[in-house]
C-alpha cells in the first residue's frame, strides 16, 4: 500500500471524525460517542464474517476494511456487488495491490449483514455458474 494512499486514508478519516464532532455538538446526546463505539463493535464483527466467507483481511483503525480473496478465486466481487446494488471498491489500481483487494466501508449491523449476504450470493452464483 502506497503512503500517499495511507495519508489520503488518516485525512479523510480526520475530515469524518470532524464532522462527527460538529454533529454531536448540534444534536441530541452524543453523536460521536455513539459512532466510535458503533465502529468499535461493528468493524471486528464485519472482519469476522467476511473471514468466515475465506477473505483475508487486513488490521484497521478506521471505518473501512481492505480484504483479499485468494488467488484462486476468479470472481469480480466488485461487479457482483453492483449488481445486488452494492458498490464496493475494488482496488487493483492502487499501487501494489491486484484484482484480488477489495476495500468495504464499516456501515450499521443491518447494512453489513446485507454486504455479506450479498457477498455469499455472489460465491453460491459463481459456483452455480461454474457448474453448468
Amino acid at each position: 500500500m502506497s503512503r500517499a494512499f495511507l495519508a489520503a486514508s488518516e485525512a479523510a478519516f480526520a475530515v469524518l471524525l470532524a464532522a462527527f464532532a460538529v454533529l454531536a455538538d448540534h444534536s441530541e446526546g452524543n453523536l460521536l460517542e455513539w459512532t466510535v463505539k458503533s465502529l468499535q463493535t461493528e468493524r471486528p464483527r464485519l472482519a469476522e464474517k467476511l473471514e468466515e466467507l475465506g477473505f483475508i483481511v487486513y488490521p484497521s483503525q478506521t471505518n473501512y476494511l481492505l480484504f483479499r480473496s485468494p488467488d484462486e478465486d476468479s470472481r469480480d466481487y466488485k461487479q457482483g456487488c453492483l449488481e445486488h446494488g452494492i458498490l464496493i471498491r475494488a482496488c487493483e489500481n492502487f499501487e501494489g495491490l491486484n484484482r484480488h483487494y477489495y476495500r468495504v466501508a464499516v456501515r450499521n449491523r443491518g447494512e453489513n449483514e446485507r454486504l455479506i449476504n450479498i457477498l455469499k450470493e455472489v460465491q453460491s452464483e459463481e459456483k452455480h455458474n461454474v457448474n453448468l
